[in-house]
């Protein structure tokens, strides 16, 4: 049985320096200085191979070689072998170490060597080791076969390689694919530092690339970066070169590319289509963001990388292999927009990737009631409103950080949570409650807080708080952070104990076409519901809900002539109790016929379990509101289209804009439905 003994590696400058800026422990390189037998095994049973190198002018490229198991496998002690069908003229990497050669005359570099970086990976079982050494000797035979096209652009890849450095690595990241292999058939599409239309569309949809980066002429590193779809953004693209950014999410805090690119920012990436074989080559320099300097650009990232593209290829069905997609990985977190391209709720708080900050305040939570089984409305008292700007607008959110109670600190793994390795445990929860047009506490003469009765539910319960120190949430409970704020609300309430969270403050403008600035903020001016909305606009403002996608409109309709809305809400039956609670304190939605079409999802005997619930149920089905038992459909929106255009588009009836807060599914048909048509819309997540 042989066995191995050796000192660790050293690490370089770069690797170092990434250590100390992350404030990462002392640790040891945990990488070989030759190819370790699980490197070796790995590399031969992986269907996939990553190759980076540098070109004539020091540019790092990446290329991916492969279609099925055993086309690389160690041949020698240290060595292996890769025998495989390229694209013999448009892959940088292959033109780099043939030098265009395609005879099949055997390539031997010089006593230096050709510097490679490798991976070997399988993205079906999630599993690959990094490799770094010299390339022995090559050669590239013309491939006539198979339908190649006539302008012979394939060839037959023979390489040999030496390997001084391997490390297997952790499945973090990695989506499923089953590869099977293809005969490629090339075509350059694109060569520009500018980005093609088809290099964007891939951009959108790729959930992977291979990144190359090296130490200057010392070693060089290949690796995968992996995330949801589109997790890739597009900062600029001018002639001049396009620039794009990814985040660094939580890994094994060695930091090799990254030290890499603190003493030569220079990367070369490959980005593949699994399902055409399309493939975008580029190369450009490289900025290492780190905490506020990530968060700038891409919004909840503590770490990220921007390139500047300054070279890049297009190559149509390139790649020798195809690729099923299975199952995406459970560490991905959702996808970063930046900030160059849309608003993401809290980033402007002054929230930094994970890092956790001083709170600009506190918010105390003085009351909770359960609404449905897993809806509840949460009041919290404002410690210092000074501190946040209160008060809020309608339909802002507030920002609470969650994280000194819920971050744990740095994991490698985490199976049983591991979308928390990224989590910055910042939450926005749209306030459900409407500002109280400065009635506060040094108010001499306080409006009272609105109180009524509702024919059909019975006595109101006080929809404004008191002052603008009180706001209200109206949360499902879904998630880590949501259960811990449900729980912690039931022992607060339980052991008549104080719970606080820091609020970071308020912010978003998801608010419809109303008159709140208008409406007067005297403290001596106690308001009366819609009565200054009616002078703004005519407007319909049809409003789409699903399910608590409801909370942006309670904050407003003390502020919008209820008879200018238009609300669809689609909601499951067992959520019957928010619909109940929502119409009991906001009689005005009853009064107007055609002003609320309810679409009930489920069924009333078997999703229906309390004596509660039932009677809320038949509150509902009594109120005058159109109720139907089943999902909102296309033909439910043509209808409100349809009224707008009999009215021949007089002011008083005009639908100028949609608004609607719905899940993903439903977001993605009504975008569909309402194609052509301006609609804002609010996400759900965080």
């Amino acid at each position: 049985m042989a066995f191995y003994m050796t000192e660790s590696m050293p690490w370089h400058e770069g690797e170092n320096q990434m250590h100390k800026l992350m404030h990462v422990p002392d640790q040891d390189n945990p990488s070989s200085p030759f190819l370790s037998p699980g490197a070796g095994y790995m590399t031969q049973r992986s269907p996939l191979v990553a190759l980076g190198t540098l070109d004539a002018k020091k540019r790092p490229w990446t290329t991916i070689l492969g279609g099925e198991a055993g086309f690389a496998r160690p041949i020698g002690s240290s060595i292996i072998g890769i025998s495989t069908l390229v694209d013999k003229k448009d892959d940088p990497v292959i033109e780099s170490l043939l030098k265009g050669r395609d005879d099949g005359e055997v390539v031997q570099p010089g006593k230096d060597g050709i510097m490679i970086g490798g991976l070997a990976i399988d993205l079906e079982h999630r599993m690959r080791v990094k490799l770094y050494g010299k390339m022995i000797a090559g050669s590239l035979q013309a491939f006539e076969e198979h339908g190649a096209r006539e302008t012979n652009a394939i060839g037959q890849l023979q390489l040999a390689v030496r390997i001084d450095e391997s490390l297997g690595n952790c499945p973090k990241y990695l989506n499923k694919k089953q590869i099977q292999p293809a005969t490629p058939t090339p075509k350059l599409i694109s060569d520009s530092p500018q980005l093609s239309p088809q290099a964007i569309s891939l951009l959108s949809k790729a959930d992977l690339f291979f990144i190359s980066s090296s130490h200057g002429s010392h070693d060089m590193d290949t690796n995968h970066r992996g995330g949801p779809p589109g997790f890739v953004r597009v900062l600029s693209n001018d002639p001049s070169g396009a620039v794009i950014v990814y985040p660094e999410y939580s890994g094994n805090r060695l930091y090799q590319t990254l030290g890499n690119l603190q003493t030569t920012p220079l990367a070369g990436l490959a980005i593949p289509d699994f399902d055409t074989g399309d493939a975008i080559y580029l190369t450009g320099r490289t900025e290492v963001l780190i905490g506020h300097d990530a968060a700038a650009i891409l919004p909840r990232s503590n770490l990220a990388v921007k390139v500047t593209i300054t070279s890049s290829r297009f190559v149509q069905n390139g790649l020798s292999f195809r690729g099923i997609v299975g199952e995406p990985s459970p560490y991905n977190p959702n996808v970063r927009f930046a900030t160059t391209e849309k608003h993401t709720a809290g980033t402007e708080l002054g929230s930094e990737g994970g890092a956790t900050q001083q709170p600009s305040t506190y918010a105390t939570l003085i009351n909770s009631e359960r609404l449905t089984p897993t809806i509840s409305r949460f009041r919290f008292k404002i410690q210092d409103p000074s501190a946040v700007h209160a008060p809020w607008k309608p339909g802002q959110y507030a920002a609470l950080s969650f994280a000194d109670d819920l971050d744990i600190g740095y994991s490698h793994m985490r199976d049983d949570d591991p979308r928390s390795l990224n989590d910055d445990y910042m939450r926005t929860f749209t306030i459900s409650s409407p500002p109280s047009l400065g009635r506060n506490k040094s108010s001499k003469a306080p409006g009272p807080a609105r109180t009524t009765r509702s024919a059909a539910t019975g006595p109101l319960p006080p929809v404004l708080p008191q002052d603008d120190t009180e706001f209200e949430l109206t949360i499902r409970r879904v998630g880590r952070v949501t259960s811990y704020l449900f729980d912690q609300a039931a022992r607060a309430k339980r052991t008549k104990t104080e719970y606080k969270i820091p609020l970071k403050g308020f912010g978003g403008d998801f608010s419809f076409a109303t008159s709140y600035d208008s409406v007067p903020h005297s403290p001596d001016s106690p308001y009366s519901p819609n009565s200054h909305s009616q002078s703004v606009s005519h407007a319909i403002i049809p409003f789409i809900a699903g399910g608590i996608g409801i909370t942006p409109l309670l904050g407003q309709l003390p502020f919008i002539d209820s008879r200018r809305l238009r609300l669809l809400w689609s909601i499951s039956i067992k959520d019957i109790g928010l619909v109940a609670d929502t119409f009991r304190r906001y009689p005005e939605l009853l009064v107007h016929p055609g002003v609320v079409q309810l679409f009930l999802t489920g069924k009333a005997e078997t999703d229906i379990e309390t004596k509660e619930d039932r009677k809320s149920l038949q509150q509902v089905m009594q109120s005058g509101v159109k109720v139907e038992l089943r999902r909102l459909e296309k033909r439910d929106v043509d209808e409100l289209s349809a009224a707008d255009a009999e009215k021949g588009g007089e002011e008083e009836e005009e639908v100028n804009e949609w608004y609607m807060c719905v899940g993903p599914r439903l977001k993605s048909a009504v975008l569909n439905w309402l194609a052509g048509e301006r609609i804002i819309y609010e996400d759900f997540g965080y």
